[in-house]
């Protein structure tokens, strides 16, 4: 497969220091249950530690994240035994790039 990378590394936004590429964890906190996508391609700046997720994968990936939790919540609701909840996803940025439901973009 082709080498396409997501983004291109570009100096920190907020302190203009250098930036590597590398894969950040998020977690997002519902009342009922946690959804944890892992392997998201980040920026994450040498110098002051912030993580830059490139703006298509956030928007993607928020959108994405709220699809499977409105169902599950909906799937919840009508199980009383189900508490506390935690699902765990694994992105493949090589599948996202190559299905274009994202497009390259520089980290800005």
């Amino acid at each position: 497969m082709e080498s396409r990378p997501l983004f291109q590394m570009q100096p920190c936004i907020l302190c203009e220091g250098e930036t590597r590429r590398d894969y950040i964890e998020l977690t997002y906190s519902y009342p009922r249950f946690t959804i944890i996508v892992k392997r998201v391609p980040a920026a994450i700046c040498e110098s002051c530690d912030e993580q830059f997720i490139p703006g298509d994968v956030g928007v993607w990936l928020s959108d994405e994240v709220a699809q499977v939790a409105a169902q599950l919540e909906s799937t919840i609701a009508k199980e009383d035994a189900l508490k506390d909840v935690v699902l765990n996803f694994n992105m493949d940025e090589d599948q996202l790039v190559s299905s274009g439901r994202v497009r390259k973009l520089a980290l800005a």
